[in-house]
C-alpha cells in the first residue's frame, strides 16, 4: 500500500488497518523526537506515548517479513526488527528506571542514540518496503509476458476461457501495481510518464488481445491472426517499456553518501564473524572507508561554509568509528566470546547512528513524489535529534 498525507512512502503490511496503524505510530515518533526532552521536563510521564508507538512500530514491523517476496529481504527484515527490538527494551529499561526524575547526561545520550536507531531502522525498513513493491511489479511483468506466450500458442479452443481467465487475472495484476506504484512517484518525472503511458495502453489493449485471440482460435481467419498479433504486441512492447523504467523510481533520497548501502555492509561485516571469515569483513571495511573518502572529497569541494564544516566533522567522526569497528571486528574474529562481540555489536550501532545523522537530504531525486517522504523524514529526524542533544548535553555538562 502507497501511503500520501503529512508523508509520502510505500508501507507494505498485511492489512490496510495495520497500515494506518504503523504510519500513525511512526509518524508521531518523528513529530516527538526532538521534542521529547522538553516534553519530559514539562511532564516527566510524557515518555510513555513515545515508548508505545515505538512498541508499535516493532510489532508492525516484523510482519513484513511474511509478505515480503525476496528471501534477501526477508532476512533485512529480521535484522531491522531485531535492531528495533533492542532499542524498544534498552530505552523501557532507560524510561522506567527514571521513576519520575528527569534524565542525567548518560541516560539522554542513551536515549538520543536508542531513539535515532529505531528511526534510522524505519528508514531502512521502508527502503525494503519499496525494493518488494518494485519486486511485485516485476513478478507481475514476468507473469504478463506468460500470458501472452499462452495466448500467442494457442492453435485450438481447447481450454481456450481457462487460458483467457488467466490472463485477465494477469493484466489486473499488473494494472493494480502499477497504479500503487505510481501513486508514490513524481508526476513530472520521465518514468511516471512514461509508465503511466504504458499502464494506459495494457488497460487499452489487453482486452482486444483477449477477444480477438477468442475469435482467431474459433475462426482462424487469417484478419483475426493479424489482429491477434498486433494486440499482444501492444502488450509484449508496453511490458517491456515499465521493465526498462521501474528501477529509476525508487525514492531514495540524494544523500552524501550511499546511506542503505553502508548499513547493509555493516550488517554483512556482523555476519563476517558469525562465519569467521576475515576476508569478507575487510571486503565490507573497504566499501566504508571508500564511502567515507568520497564523504570527505565532497567536503573539500563544498562551497558552503556550513555545509563544509558539517560535512568534515562527520567525516572525522565516521573515521574515528571506522577505526574502532575494525579493531572490534577483528578482536570479535579472533576472539569469541560475550564481550568481544558486545564490543562489536556497540562499535557497529555507533557508526550506524552517525551514518544517520549524516545522512542530510540535499535535494528530492526527480522521482520523490513529495519531498515530504516519508523516509527523509526518519532521517532527518534523527539527525535533528542528535543535533538538539548535543547543545543540550553541553549546557548541563557546563
Amino acid at each position: 500500500m502507497s501511503v500520501s498525507g503529512s508523508f509520502t512512502a510505500v508501507i507494505s503490511l498485511r492489512t490496510p488497518e495495520e497500515v494506518q496503524e504503523l504510519v500513525g505510530a511512526v509518524t508521531r515518533v518523528v513529530e516527538s523526537s526532538v521534542t521529547l526532552f522538553d516534553m519530559l521536563k514539562q511532564n516527566n510521564q510524557s515518555f510513555k506515548p513515545l515508548l508505545s508507538d515505538i512498541i508499535t512500530m516493532a510489532r508492525l514491523s516484523a510482519t513484513f517479513e511474511e509478505i515480503c517476496l525476496s528471501e534477501d529481504g526477508k532476512e533485512r527484515t529480521r535484522q531491522i526488527v531485531a535492531q528495533m527490538n533492542s532499542s524498544k527494551t534498552e530505552l523501557g529499561r532507560v524510561f522506567l528506571g527514571l521513576q519520575g526524575r528527569y534524565p542525567i547526561p548518560d541516560e539522554q545520550r542513551v536515549i538520543v542514540k536508542e531513539v535515532q536507531n529505531v528511526l534510522a531502522q524505519m528508514a531502512l525498513l521502508t527502503d525494503e518496503m519499496e525494493e518488494d513493491q518494485i519486486d511485485r511489479v516485476k513478478e507481475g511483468c514476468k507473469y504478463g509476458v506468460q500470458a501472452i506466450v499462452l495466448l500467442k500458442n494457442s492453435d485450438s479452443d481447447y481450454r481456450i476461457d481457462q487460458k483467457i481467465n488467466q490472463a485477465t487475472n494477469a493484466f489486473d495484476q499488473i494494472i493494480a501495481i502499477l497504479e500503487n506504484r505510481l501513486n508514490v512517484i513524481n508526476i513530472q518525472s520521465d518514468a511516471h510518464a512514461n509508465i503511466n503511458a504504458a499502464l494506459e495502453n495494457i488497460r487499452i489493449n489487453y482486452p482486444y488481445a483477449l477477444s480477438t485471440t477468442k475469435q482467431y482460435v474459433t475462426n482462424f481467419q487469417p484478419n483475426d491472426h493479424q489482429q491477434q498479433e498486433y494486440y499482444l504486441t501492444q502488450l509484449a512492447q508496453n511490458i517491456n517499456i515499465v521493465m526498462q523504467n521501474i528501477d529509476d523510481t525508487r525514492q531514495h533520497p540524494k544523500h552524501s553518501f550511499n546511506y542503505g548501502e553502508i548499513n547493509k555492509r555493516l550488517d554483512e561485516m556482523q555476519k563476517a564473524v558469525i562465519n569467521k571469515s576475515p576476508s569478507l569483513a575487510a571486503q565490507n571495511a573497504k566499501y566504508l572507508v571508500d564511502e567515507i573518502n568520497g564523504l570527505q572529497a565532497k567536503a573539500d569541494n563544498e562551497e558552503d561554509e556550513m555545509t563544509k564544516q558539517m560535512l568534515e566533522e562527520s567525516c572525522n567522526k565516521l573515521k574515528q568509528m571506522t577505526a574502532n569497528l575494525i579493531a572490534a571486528t577483528k578482536t570479535a574474529i579472533a576472539n569469541e566470546n560475550d564481550v568481544s562481540n558486545a564490543n562489536l555489536v556497540d562499535a557497529l550501532k555507533d557508526v550506524k547512528q552517525e551514518v544517520a545523522q549524516v545522512a542530510v537530504i540535499e535535494a528530492p531525486e526527480p522521482n520523490v513524489a513529495s519531498s515530504a517522504s516519508l523516509r527523509s523524514a526518519l532521517l532527518k529526524a534523527a539527525a535533528d535529534m542528535a543535533n538538539n542533544m548535543d547543545s543540550m548535553v553541553n549546557e548541563l555538562d557546563f
